[in-house]
């Protein structure tokens, strides 16, 4: 079940949260939280370019397309601790808004990668589940959430190079429900190598999904320009 804060108001929220943007310190108008509007829009984004070198390292590509919102920059970072480990699911309501703003929301379902249940009970909850509900409230869609089940337990991403992600993810994810020839919009929150979403993309396509595209918040860009610098040279 997704914890959400469905009923507690804006209001309320503000006597708990800071009245002032964590950016640019600035106080909040309009019932906003946690980051000004112009603080949120000045977050780094990813080009195009940098998207195609992200693609361009992948050994195998399973997803049809990817969209890669921002940079894994400070700001950012600041905000997934807030929503990640304090629990400020708000801004997944800035990101869910963000999503369909830049893309064509033409799917069928919007799904997320999951989390294993001993990690879900340990987090509380999905940040990428929490963002893909926000999404489907705000375009009207399917949402997936039973679509993926990650079946095997794995050890953290962190330290391993990309060979070893890869064969962490192995076998991982399993379809437990009825998609094909179904469109799918996957949600990730950061991304690195892209060995899980590919993973995720690859077990939804032997399900027979017809098409499977990916959105993730975010990148580390220091890694897509090391790429960019080699194929430039």
């Amino acid at each position: 079940m997704i914890k959400i804060l469905k009923t507690i108001g804006t209001d309320f929220l503000n006597l708990l949260l800071p009245a002032i943007c964590i950016s640019c310190d600035q106080s909040l108008q309009d019932g906003r939280l946690i980051i000004c509007e112009k603080c949120y829009n000045s977050l780094p984004k990813i080009s195009p370019e940098q998207t195609n070198a992200f693609i361009n390292r992948l050994a195998r590509r399973d997803f049809n397309k990817i969209y890669i919102m921002f940079e894994f920059s400070e700001l950012f970072q600041n905000l997934m601790h807030l929503f990640k480990y304090d629990g400020h699911q708000v801004i997944a309501t800035y990101f869910a808004a963000t999503i369909k703003k830049k893309l064509k929301m033409d799917y069928d379902i919007i799904a997320f990668v999951p989390l294993h249940k001993t990690k879900q009970r340990e987090r509380g909850f999905n940040q990428s589940e929490v963002i893909a509900y926000f999404l489907c409230k705000l375009s009207g869609l399917t949402f997936g959430k039973s679509i993926l089940l990650r079946d095997k337990y794995t050890q953290s991403q962190t330290k391993l190079n990309r060979a070893q992600r890869k064969e962490n993810m192995r076998d991982v994810f399993k379809v437990v429900e009825n998609i094909e020839n179904k469109t799918i919009l996957l949600i990730d929150d950061v991304i690195t190598t892209g060995a899980t979403i590919n993973e995720c993309a690859r077990v939804l396509k032997a399900a027979k999904c017809k098409r499977v595209d990916i959105v993730a918040m975010a990148t580390p860009v220091n890694i897509l320009q090391s790429k960019l610098e080699i194929d430039g040279s």
